[in-house]
Formats: C-alpha cells, structure tokens, sequence
C-alpha cells in the first residue's frame, strides 16, 4: 500500500462500540505515498501535515517523510552553492575598450577665436573701470557726502 496515492473515499475510521451499542468514529488513518517510508501503513491522520488545497485537508505524505526530504534537499543545496548561500555571480567579459581616436582635434574658426578674444577684452574693460571707479570717484563721493 506504499506509494499508492490515497483518495479521501479511501481514508479509514476505525470504529468502536461505546456502552449500548452504538459505533463510534474515534481514529481517522491515512497511508503516506512515499515510497521510501519507514513507518508502517496506514497511520494516524495526526502523523499529516495539514493542506487545505488537498480533498482530505491533509499532506499526501508523513511528517517523518517530509522533515526528511526537507533536511535531504538543504544538505544537497549546501553542496550545490558557495559558503553564503547565494549562487555564485558569473563575471561577463566587459569587451574590448574603447580608445579614443588618434585624429587631432578640429581647429577652431577664426570667428569663434575672435568672440572668445572680444569677451576676454570686455572682462578687461569692465574690470579696469570698477577699479578706477574704486580709486578715484569712490573716496571723492564718500568725501562729499560726509562733509
């Protein structure tokens, strides 16, 4: 009976008669479908994990069965990947690098040489009067209004 899958129409109830005759359901058993079992068949519907998606409410196999499993397939992820637990991170080849060309630079217009020359000459000028401003006319007025 091992290894067979178990339909809720199959799950037994053990009966007893209590005093005056009358039968009493007292243990529900279920038979785990693991075929590697090592409990004795049927078992106790207690021995299942509970499953609401399942028709009888219950797992198909045995709590012993499923701890089981579970340590089984952790050891062999343990093996599987690097000591912190996560998959190791594969290292693309970035690909050749770029160079920039040996081409020189474009030469700059004699127009734009001139507006870049023009600015600097303005800066100059602007410069050169707020310092004769600040010589000259800033002690004279300051005279005058204090006088």
């Amino acid at each position: 009976m091992c290894g067979r899958l178990v339909y809720p129409s199959e799950v037994v109830f053990e009966e007893s008669k209590a005093e005056g005759g009358q039968e009493i359901m007292t243990e529900e058993t279920k038979s785990c479908t693991n075929p590697k079992c090592p409990r004795q068949n049927p078992q106790l519907i207690g021995e299942f994990n509970k499953n609401a998606a399942r028709p009888d409410g219950h797992e198909s196999w045995c709590r012993v069965c499923t701890a089981q499993h579970q340590r089984d397939y952790v050891a062999n992820r343990k093996k599987t990947l690097s000591g912190n637990g996560k998959k190791k991170r594969v290292i693309q080849d970035p690909g050749p690098v770029r160079r920039p060309s040996s081409d020189p630079p474009p030469k700059k217009s004699v127009i734009s040489e001139a507006v870049t020359l023009d600015a600097q000459l303005l800066k100059a000028v602007k410069k050169s009067a707020i310092l004769d401003f600040v010589k000259n006319d800033l002690p004279r007025m300051i005279e005058e209004a204090f006088a």
